[in-house]
């Protein structure tokens, strides 16, 4: 049932409301649809370019990169310490 069909005139809603309503009634039903999809490509077998690993191999390669960035971010603290203390004790 469509948001146009429906009989609001007891709720006095403008036309920009109306069309409000009728914007989120078409992201509704792209949102099923979009989990429709969502959820047929999650039951398909694993085969090269399956959209669902790569998100596997993202999540992975994202891990890996907050690992390095720990990494990068105490090795400049370090450097940036290093120069400190040389800077007071000369």
């Amino acid at each position: 049932m469509s948001i146009v069909d429906a009989d609001l005139s007891q709720y006095n809603v403008s036309a920009d409301e109306l069309e409000l309503l009728e914007q989120y009634q078409l992201m509704a039903r792209q949102l099923r649809q979009l989990e429709a999809q969502l959820t047929e490509m999650e039951g398909t077998v694993a085969e090269p370019g399956n959209p669902r690993i790569l998100a596997d191999n993202m999540r992975g390669l994202e891990m890996k990169m907050g690992v390095m960035h720990a990494f990068f971010k105490s090795s400049v603290y370090s450097v940036l310490r290093q120069a400190r203390d040389e800077a007071r004790n000369p």
